[in-house]
């Protein structure tokens, strides 16, 4: 094929692959790569095509081939960038930004890619920073707002993550993920009925957004309407039926709704996939509590605090626990562990100041149960 004709084949494809036509791109890509298999923008082409049809490490293979061919060619660096993204390989996919980045400084959505993995990563100030300076770029970049907003509500400012969706929306208001995102900030802010409107935007968007389902599903819990929550788990189980923490929320929405043996299957299906699971493990001791299986609900307690020593609920559960059935040293032992990452934990403190009280401590008990009200009072104040 002549360098002409080969040109006009690349430009088809590439036509056909903006139109959302990738078989018949794929086809023509094929065709360019079987005449010149060194071809760089008809392997960068095809490794982006491949990536966006899901196909990862045929992606990569396609991608870094085309860099090796031609090492300045940004675009191949970002998509590869997001392929390592999607491959779970984050220092990879921070290196291919940076190369991205090195080539074009400006390029506001390789920067918004690494954001993006900062904040997977849970390094939120890293995160902010390499969207403040895509935002400085491109003010308009809706992604690198989003993005931002979800920064803010990690780090649990939600009145600015609340207003930085919505400057996302402003700028894209046809954004699915702004609208769910936006939504949790609202519900974070106790903001429920704001919380509902955003997820039912988002689901006239993309019906079949099983994470928006689930959020729903949280709304309703948190607002004690169990059975609507039931349903909302439900639909978004339908979509994502793998999805062990969906099932450990609708076995405490069974639960709250006194269908004990419902939860049960809910909690031992979430436990079949991953036996570890701290949340399914302390909401399935609460479940066998409201049963009167006392023995076995201490069991997956201990259980849960040997995958994870410092988590709280679990701690302050098991303290509970064992207050209640009358071993009151072992509780407040387990208490204490709680108070020590947390010394301003009510419920954890309560429970404290009960087991001083069986334990004969009265004047510590009354003195931790002041701080309780204290406590109290101060949340309903502020």
């Amino acid at each position: 094929m002549e360098p002409t004709a080969l040109a006009d084949t690349l430009k088809t494809a590439l036509a056909h692959h903006q139109t959302g036509d990738l078989i018949k791109a794929g086809e023509l890509y094929n065709k360019v790569l079987n005449q010149n298999p060194d071809h760089a923008d008809a392997l960068q082409l095809m490794g982006t095509m491949k990536y966006q049809l899901g196909e990862l490490p045929v992606a990569k293979e396609f991608l870094q081939r085309a860099i090796d061919q031609q090492p300045n060619l940004t675009e191949a660096h970002h998509n590869l960038g997001n392929v390592f993204t999607g491959l779970g390989d984050f220092p990879a996919a921070l290196s291919s930004y940076n190369s991205a980045l090195k080539l074009n400084p400006d390029s506001f959505q390789a920067l918004t890619n690494k954001g993006n993995v900062f904040r997977v990563q849970e390094k939120y100030a890293d995160a902010r920073s390499a969207y403040e300076k895509a935002l400085s770029i491109e003010p308009n970049y809706a992604s690198a707002q989003n993005g931002l907003g979800i920064v803010f509500a990690a780090e649990n400012n939600f009145i600015a993550a609340i207003s930085a969706h919505k400057k996302a929306l402003e700028i894209n208001p046809e954004l699915p993920a702004a609208h769910a995102d936006l939504a949790r900030a609202y519900f974070n802010a106790g903001q429920f009925e704001d919380t509902l409107i955003n997820y039912y935007h988002a689901l006239s968007i993309d019906p079949t957004a099983a994470d928006v389902h689930f959020g729903i599903g949280n709304l309703f819990f948190q607002q004690g309407r169990y059975k609507d929550a039931i349903r909302a788990y439900q639909c978004a189980l339908s979509l994502n039926p793998e999805n062990t923490q969906m099932l450990t929320n609708l076995g405490n929405a069974y639960s709250a709704a006194g269908d004990i043996k419902a939860a049960e299957i809910c909690y031992q299906k979430t436990l079949k996939q991953d036996e570890k699971d701290v949340k399914a493990l302390s909401n399935r001791a609460n479940n066998l509590q409201l049963s009167g299986n006392l023995n076995e609900a201490e069991e997956q307690l201990r259980q849960a605090l040997q995958s994870a020593p410092s988590d709280i609920e679990v701690l302050n559960n098991l303290g509970k626990l064992l207050v209640q059935r009358f071993r009151p040293g072992e509780g407040i032992e387990i208490l204490k562990r709680a108070l020590a990452i947390n010394p301003k934990m009510v419920p954890a403190l309560y429970n404290y100041g009960y087991g001083l009280n069986q334990f004969g401590l009265n004047t510590e008990s009354i003195e931790t149960l002041r701080e309780v009200v204290a406590l109290h009072l101060d949340s309903h104040l502020t």
